[in-house]
């Protein structure tokens, strides 16, 4: 069991999608420390058993934020509309490299913050988000800050959005 959480904790870390050691061991049997083990094994390992990795990893790391907020805004029951607008600021945000080297964690909660402010009746609880993230609060709202001082916005974000769809058409 904890060889399996290890390798599922390990495979989600190099697709851009990590989940937190303590959401792998709240979905199983095994102890953190049967985890960690197996996690020194699997990356010991790694190589042989998942053949060649960097073909899982995206170059510019646009999927991993956007992953994020789909899976943050999840847990946050935060409403689709909300979602595919947090989705569509990160994505702006990873393309114009204003927080680059920043974790994805971190552009995902400040895109989620901006695209909240569109409706303020969504009532999202900003301590359960703190502790979602694992991020301060003051962090994400600077992170939100540095994006709107370039130009990264709901309404930019909606622009984008129907210009996508208009191309689509």
């Amino acid at each position: 069991e904890a060889l399996v959480a290890a390798c599922f904790y390990v495979v989600a870390k190099l697709t851009g999608v990590p989940r937190k050691l303590k959401d792998v061991t709240r979905e199983t049997t095994a102890t953190e420390k049967q985890i960690r083990t197996a996690i020194k094994r699997v990356n010991r390992y790694k190589k042989r058993l998942l053949g060649n990795i960097k073909n899982l990893r995206k170059k510019d790391g646009s999927m991993s934020a956007k992953m994020l907020v789909r899976r943050y805004a999840n847990k946050l029951s935060v409403p689709h509309k909300i979602t595919e607008l947090a989705e569509t600021i990160a994505d702006m945000t990873m393309k114009s490299g204003c927080l680059e080297g920043k974790k994805p964690a971190t552009i995902a909660g400040a895109a989620l913050l901006i695209a909240l402010e569109e409706d303020p009746d969504v009532g999202i609880n900003m301590e359960q988000m703190e502790q979602e993230f694992g991020i301060r609060l003051s962090t994400l709202t600077q992170r939100a800050k540095i994006m709107r001082q370039n130009g990264i916005d709901s309404q930019s974000a909606r622009a984008e959005e129907k210009k996508i769809l208009d191309n689509a058409k």
